[in-house]
């Protein structure tokens, strides 16, 4: 499966816009340093461009990531709403019925 089509690179894209660091999105996502850093190298490499200038400390979204944080938000949102819709659907009460005759003992 492509980076792109991954919903947890997304979310670590996203944290890792908010939190401006590797380290600390790994803490929050309770993941691998390398496995994060992995995860937005390879969705970088998908997308064809650079998502976080790391020359600088935080880091900085590029002019691409800016573009498409709005619309990663609004995929993990989706995502978000159909689980809830999932889980709400589990938990749902079922009725069951059970006939027995009369004379039964």
């Amino acid at each position: 499966m492509k980076p792109r089509e991954n919903l947890l690179s997304w979310q670590v894209f996203l944290t890792t816009a908010v939190t401006k660091n590797i380290s600390k999105t790994s803490i929050e996502l309770d993941m691998d340093l390398k496995t994060v850093s992995r995860i937005v190298k390879e969705l970088e490499s998908d997308l064809g461009f650079i998502l976080f200038d790391r020359s600088c400390r935080p880091f900085k979204l590029t002019e691409g990531a800016e573009k498409i944080l709005p619309l990663a938000k609004e995929l993990l949102r989706t995502k978000n709403k159909i689980e809830y819709k999932v889980q709400d659907f589990l938990l749902k009460p079922t009725e069951i019925r059970l006939s027995l005759p009369v004379n039964m003992t």
